[in-house]
């Protein structure tokens, strides 16, 4: 197939997709693992994912589903499932319904970056299939807390209501959001000091110091090493893609290159499909979607960093210089991120 031909090759997929998806379910044939619910075509099946994106979070994960969804062999779901860490409980059937019609050719995929950091979540991806393909993406982790806050900021603002909204309606007890959205109106998030440090009173005359936050959910994620290490007692380290967060932005064509061979797939998606938008200051992709037109993601990436003092960044950097050596050493990649 030649790239040229794969955006009309996804609209169909896609088209049909839709259309399988809208079939009623059957219980009476089994398909895939543990399965008691099967389309009436069951060419055309939900099938448990074959590959997840596991994290980490704001580290380019939604941009890397993004582009390897205009692949025609890849199916993926819309909103983050969070089976293995929050609705394991449901059950494989549940996970099942959640994913898009696929069919046997085609590689079903899932993106969840609380996958990464969960300590149950990797011996249960093993139980449900010990040889699913895991990918994840990571960046430096000081610039990763920055951008965790400025989403987190925006969020409590009211910045993402339109998206909320969206996976509102899709959500049955609406009773329970409404009043989980009522405690949250009105209210601010601190400055990104005191959640990142705490004081840590001196001696004698020396001054009170302060001390990097390691219990803010924000700095474990950076502990890149400690996470990995729980992966890498359930599954081998060829089995586990590790991409650079900011190779994605300077270079997606070589990324994705990367990930089509990992995942097995024909290599159809390289750098002649993306351009660089100098406006929104990311790459695209070219001819994209369903009208054949450029794919970018959504006015909310790039958002303005929060502004943290010299000083508190090279404690940050500090801080991390060693985990983040020991990730090299685990992944067998230097990253390159700074460490003063």
């Amino acid at each position: 197939m030649s790239p040229r031909s794969f955006p009309r090759l996804f609209m169909l997929l896609h088209l049909t997709a839709a259309l399988v998806a809208a079939v009623p379910v059957s219980s009476s044939s089994a398909g895939g693992v543990n399965s008691t619910s099967q389309p009436i075509d069951a060419t055309f099946a939900r099938r448990l994912p074959q590959a997840l994106i596991i994290g980490a979070k704001k580290s380019g994960t939604r941009a890397l589903l993004a582009f390897i969804c205009m692949h025609p062999d890849v199916q993926a779901p819309g909103p983050e499932v969070h089976f293995f860490d929050r609705n394991y409980h449901r059950g494989l059937d549940w996970y099942r319904k959640r994913m898009p019609a696929s069919l046997p050719s085609q590689l079903t995929m899932e993106k969840t970056p609380g996958y990464f950091i969960s300590e149950s979540a990797p011996s249960r991806v093993h139980s449900m299939n010990p040889d699913t393909r895991l990918v994840l993406v990571v960046r430096d982790p000081v610039t990763r807390i920055l951008s965790d806050y400025a989403q987190a900021s925006a969020n409590a603002a009211g910045g993402s209501s339109r998206r909320r909204n969206r996976r509102n309606r899709r959500r049955k007890n609406r009773r329970k959001h409404r009043r989980r959205q009522a405690g949250r109106r009105g209210s601010s998030i601190k400055p990104i000091e005191s959640l990142a440090f705490r004081s840590r009173p001196g001696n004698g005359s020396q001054p009170e110091l302060l001390e990097v936050s390691a219990n803010w959910t924000a700095v474990r994620i950076g502990e890149y090493a400690r996470h990995l290490a729980n992966w890498l007692a359930v599954f081998p380290r060829q089995q586990i893609l590790v991409l650079s967060g900011e190779r994605l932005v300077a270079d997606p064509g070589a990324v994705m290159e990367e990930l089509q061979r990992f995942l097995g797939l024909e290599l159809i998606i390289t750098g002649r499909h993306f351009y660089f938008d100098r406006r929104k200051g990311f790459h695209c992709l070219k001819k994209a979607g369903r009208r054949g037109k450029p794919r970018c993601l959504a006015g909310n990436k790039g958002r303005r960093h929060p502004n943290l003092a010299p000083e508190l960044i090279r404690r940050l950097r500090q801080f991390y210089a060693p985990k983040n050596r020991e990730f090299y050493a685990m992944t067998g990649v230097n990253f390159g991120w700074p460490e003063l």
